[in-house]
């Protein structure tokens, strides 16, 4: 029987086997300074340079940047049970790329996703969020829900949309304005 102690070049020392090898299987990497086959660091199931540089990880833990975590940082998601991804940008919380349930910074959630501003439609913010205008008829409105136009039957007049204008008003067409200032 022949044990090996050192191997020639092209070839790692296989420590369980006591032979020479020229590729180590899993759950080893090439210690090329040493010239051989090195386990790697539970819960690395796979790993490359070093017996901690994961390429892979053992059930139940997360791979992120060659690490096997117990969970993923913040601002990331687990893709597949077995990854942390990053989330979009500017979302701090999210359940995948197009999945936002928090943002960061001054942006607000709209729609899963993160924007600097909410659509007209949805000009209130509400913990971070935007929100629909609460007036049925307004159609964009402001961050303190003041109406700034109303939607299509609907006239403005002073932040509020109406079906007809009030007495000494008359439409234009999309806001009731003073009789007094229409000239015949």
């Amino acid at each position: 029987m022949n044990i090996c102690l050192t191997c020639v070049n092209g070839t790692y020392l296989l420590a369980s086997s006591n032979s020479c090898v020229t590729s180590c299987g899993t759950s080893l990497f090439i210690d090329y300074v040493n010239q051989m086959c090195v386990g790697c660091t539970s819960p690395c199931t796979t790993c490359v340079n070093s017996s901690t540089t994961c390429l892979s990880c053992a059930a139940g833990y997360l791979y992120y940047q060659n690490q096997c975590l117990g969970s993923c940082p913040s601002g990331m998601f687990i893709q597949a049970n077995t990854t942390c991804v990053p989330c979009s940008t500017n979302c701090a919380v999210c359940t995948s790329l197009s999945a936002c349930s928090v943002c960061t910074g001054s942006t607000y959630l709209y729609n899963n996703g993160c924007v600097t501003n909410c659509p007209a439609a949805f000009g209130v913010i509400a913990n971070g969020t935007c929100e629909a205008c609460t007036t049925q008829s307004c159609a964009t409105c402001n961050s303190a829900d003041i109406c700034l136009t109303c939607k299509s039957g609907f006239l403005f007049f002073n932040a509020v949309c109406l079906t007809n204008c009030t007495e000494g008003y008359i439409s234009n067409g999309t806001h009731c304005i003073s009789k007094v200032t229409v000239t015949p």
